[in-house]
């Protein structure tokens, strides 16, 4: 992996390390389904282990920050240098919940040959109604209400070689701090170290000069995008 020297914000390289700092984006997006009201169903499943649920809660929820926990991505992963990264993310959350738009920020570090692209990606602003104790947690999936796909685009670093695309967890107390402008790319990988980081949040991705040139715009189906199930089975 070879890495060339970014204009995205401030960058800081020392030997083979670079860690530099990506765009934000915000925009509205609605989800498919209903996507309010109370549920019932089987016992909640518990929050076992740090990384199984973003928060506590239940019942009705105030307005909150939700990381990107469990949901569906699509993104161009064989692309040229230079070339514009498309991804198309769509989010799992509960029935409960009322969720009217999103925000991103994405970071960018290299260590060695070791290079990633880490895509954080919430919902600020979600409330909630007669929510279970695990609304942000690993409930049963086929209660899933997905969002409506956000399609985005993003410009990383010119690089070679092979990489991978993070979507990290992060907790809810993790996304409000982003959201509310702890952003600064030190600290998002700071929180994002935090965690332990599941393999499947990892996806890989090559740039190399003989790749064909990628899709405007990726979504399920769309020739050079590759879809991916995030916490989900």
């Amino acid at each position: 992996m070879t890495t060339a020297s970014s204009s995205t914000e401030a960058a800081s390289s020392t030997g083979s390390d670079m860690d530099t700092g990506g765009a934000t984006g915000t925009g509205e997006v609605p989800t498919t389904g209903d996507a309010t009201g109370p549920v019932t169903g089987g016992p909640p499943v518990p929050c076992e282990t740090p990384e199984g649920c973003t928060a506590m809660g239940s019942g009705e929820i105030a307005s909150t920050t939700v990381p990107l926990f469990r949901g569906e991505v699509c993104l161009s992963d064989k692309l040229r240098p230079g070339d514009p990264l498309a991804l198309s993310v769509s989010t799992c959350a509960h029935p409960c919940l009322t969720i009217t738009e999103f925000a991103f920020k994405w970071v960018y570090r290299c260590q060695d040959e070791a290079c990633e692209l880490g895509f954080v990606f919430y919902h600020a602003g979600v409330t909630g109604s007669e929510c279970p104790p695990d609304v942000f947690g690993e409930f049963d999936p086929a209660l899933c209400v997905f969002t409506d796909p956000a399609l985005l685009t993003i410009t990383p670093p010119e690089t070679t070689g092979d990489a991978s695309l993070l979507l990290p967890f992060l907790t809810n107390e993790d996304a409000g701090a982003i959201a509310g402008g702890d952003n600064e790319s030190s600290s998002v990988w700071a929180r994002v170290d935090a965690h332990m980081q599941a393999p499947g949040r990892r996806l890989p991705m090559n740039f190399a000069a003989e790749n064909p040139a990628p899709p405007a715009s990726c979504a399920a189906g769309t020739p050079g995008c590759t879809c991916s199930k995030i916490g989900l089975p």
